[in-house]
């Protein structure tokens, strides 16, 4: 879909005649990332060898705000320390900037306004979380509500501990 933002035609992708489900995705190896920084000053990639949680949020999402406060939390734990955290909207540079204007992002922003990676990681809702363990299998993928937000708090925390335990 394209629509004008401002003065610039932008650009946007939506799946149509497919239900969207990130739940398929476990098990499976994690579509690759290549998305700007919030920062704008260069592109973030999976970290091989990590455990990651992917937070798919909006700025305008309600629920989102308090997923972004328990990630936060959970980062805070030095036994933690081992999980990487990137959210990633498909809103514009522009909002995204507005909207953490007066404070620090809580963990790494991704923009992906083209919503090509939301796509690929199929997210039909906010917010969506997955975890990807340190081979690059996603381990867990769906809604934060329902439980999800603490099982998949739970997988990465299990899983950052699991390489811990054998010594690296």
């Amino acid at each position: 879909i394209e629509y004008m933002r401002r003065t610039r035609i932008e650009t946007l992708q939506v799946a149509l005649g497919e239900r969207l489900d990130a739940t398929s995705l476990v098990n499976e190896r994690a579509p690759a990332i290549a998305l700007p920084l919030l920062s704008g000053k260069s592109t973030w990639s999976l970290p091989k060898g990590k455990v990651v949680i992917l937070d798919f949020w909006a700025t305008w999402c309600g629920p989102c705000e308090g997923v972004r406060h328990a990630l936060e939390d959970f980062r805070r734990k030095k036994e933690n320390s081992a999980v990487e955290i990137a959210g990633i909207t498909n809103e514009d540079m522009a909002t995204v900037k507005a909207f953490y204007r007066n404070r620090n992002p809580p963990y790494t922003i991704l923009i992906d306004a083209t919503n090509d990676i939301g796509l690929k990681y199929r997210v039909a809702g906010y917010p969506t979380l997955v975890v990807i363990d340190r081979d690059g299998m996603v381990r867990f993928a769906g809604f934060a509500s329902g439980g999800g937000l603490e099982a998949a708090l739970k997988m990465a925390h299990e899983l950052a501990a699991e390489r811990m335990g054998k010594g690296k």
